[in-house]
């Protein structure tokens, strides 16, 4: 029989939720990763989910905005929000405002409904 900590996986935070009793976490300089040292940033194996938009892209991309806001909305980002259900760890307070803030700096697009 092979020795259970003989392999090793890289899982989605989901998966190691559910196999929590199956899986042995590997510390990282002594961090463990939870949903707290993942929204700190505090678990270096662990990367931030990044959108890159440019000024002069919202008005030639239709809906690029809308798609924008939405993603910075408290119900997509925040603690409860749907994307957290999906299995991402939302940032703390500082990190969705500071996302926040670059996405509502990007100039408004005046949209017509026809």
């Amino acid at each position: 029989m092979q020795d259970r900590h003989s392999a090793y996986a890289i899982v989605s935070y989901p998966a190691l939720q559910r196999n929590r009793e199956l899986l042995t976490v590997n510390t990282v300089e002594g961090i463990e990763p939870t949903a707290e040292t993942i929204s700190a940033g505090k678990y270096s194996l662990v990367r931030p989910m990044y959108i890159y938009v440019k000024n002069q892209h919202i008005p030639s991309v239709a809906g690029l905005q809308k798609l924008l806001y939405e993603f910075i909305s408290e119900q997509a980002i925040g603690p409860e929000g749907y994307l957290d259900a999906q299995g991402l760890v939302p940032q703390d307070d500082i990190g969705r405002n500071r996302a926040r803030d670059m996405a509502l700096s990007l100039k408004p697009v005046a949209t017509t409904i026809q």
